[in-house]
């Protein structure tokens, strides 16, 4: 919400700020009848709204009791504020400290910051803002729309240089494991489980990291600091996945040749409980 500074500073005097994905589509005319219809003058939070079924660890556990009220905005579908908000914000961030030193999921944190922590408005979900394409049956009223596409840029990775970490614990020992080792293991040419249980069986490595409900930094970072030890093969890539992960092959290798040699992590909320939107189920990104 940093930016919030900046775009209030040099687009204080403007009505709406719009924010958006590199292959969100706008149909302009469309947008700006959309937006018309809420007082510029007034705070707005608009956009598609999200919610989780049930309470995720990525966002904290928050609003565990009943997670489906707090609403947040799909930013594929594109999201406005107004500027009297923005620049509440930037008034506002000027003094404070900002509200966490890392981003897990920004679209949740953002409408948290903005609804919970300064006081201002719910998002309101505006339902010209949409994800289906372009072409879709669906899009006929929409302001915005979305084009995927997974454009391929290079040589795919080679099997050899990627390294797979796969997190577990002894409670699954048995009825996870086999079904990753009847699946997607037997394409992965490197591949370690890590466990609170050292497990000659399968085998398990135990990085001196106890099982946990809440929370799995410690075994995430465990697991970073092994890779990069002389305890692993020196590759440039790591896939760091949960016991319940279904890969599709193909996908990984051809999105790795788009990115570098970056870290790829499907993050255990994004995995298990991708929000949902009040009009239908939205896909995950870690397929």
């Amino acid at each position: 919400m940093r930016m919030s500074v900046i775009l209030s500073t040099t687009y204080g005097k403007k009505s709406w700020i719009f924010f958006c994905e590199e292959q969100t589509r706008i149909h302009v005319p469309k947008l700006l009848e959309v937006i018309h219809r809420y007082d510029k003058t007034k705070e707005w939070f608009l956009g598609k709204a999200l919610y989780d079924e049930q309470s995720t660890i990525i966002h904290h556990y928050a609003f565990a009791e009943d997670p489906v009220v707090f609403k947040y905005p799909d930013f594929a579908a594109g999201w406005a504020l107004s500027i009297p908000l923005i620049n509440r914000l930037a008034k506002q961030l000027k003094i404070e400290k900002p509200f966490a030193d890392f981003t897990i999921d920004l679209k949740h944190e953002i409408a948290l910051f903005i609804s919970e922590k300064s006081n201002g408005p719910q998002l309101t979900s505006v339902k010209e803002f949409c994800t289906e394409g372009k072409t879709s049956p669906e899009a006929t009223n929409c302001a915005t729309t979305f084009h995927t596409y997974l454009p391929f840029c290079g040589k795919a990775v080679e099997k050899r240089n990627l390294f797979f970490a796969v997190k577990t614990c002894k409670k699954f020992h048995q009825e996870r494991i086999p079904i990753v080792k009847k699946t997607w293991e037997k394409q992965a040419a490197l591949i370690e489980y890590y466990s609170d249980y050292a497990d000659s069986s399968i085998p398990t490595q135990y990085l001196g990291i106890p099982n946990t409900e809440r929370g799995h930094c410690g075994k995430t970072f465990a697991i970073l600091e092994r890779f990069v030890s002389p305890a692993v093969p020196e590759v440039p890539w790591i896939m760091i996945v949960d016991d319940d992960t279904l890969i599709r092959w193909t996908l990984i290798v051809r999105l790795s040749s788009n990115l570098g040699s970056v870290l790829i992590s499907c993050s255990v909320g994004s995995k298990r409980q991708w929000p949902k939107s009040p009009e239908k189920q939205q896909s995950p990104l870690c397929r």
